[in-house]
């Protein structure tokens, strides 16, 4: 919980400290707050989600023109599984 009481997300890493004779004395313990990158993470799942789930064929591409994300809708319309069209160039759907 923070100073102002809210809950947040925490990454905590706690390391021994030892002497010369190698006996633990102390610990050493590092915490960041991972509130806004899990935030973000599940921002991009619920995306994810929802390309997936999409009647629309969703494809992205470099400026190149290969291929570099393919949704389900894509495979259903065009015929290629995800695995045929991602590093293909984009013209694999109209030539």
């Amino acid at each position: 919980m923070s100073r102002d009481g809210k809950f947040i997300s925490l990454s905590l890493n706690i390391s021994p400290i030892l002497d010369g004779d190698g006996k633990v004395i102390g610990a050493s313990k590092i915490s960041r707050d991972i509130s806004e990158r899990k935030k973000a993470r599940e921002k991009q799942v619920m995306l994810a989600s929802i390309v997936a789930a999409s009647d629309d064929a969703i494809i992205s591409k470099m400026l190149q023109g290969i291929v570099t994300s393919w949704n389900p809708a894509a495979e259903r319309l065009f015929g290629f599984a995800e695995e045929q069209a991602i590093g293909q160039h984009i013209s694999l759907i109209y030539s």
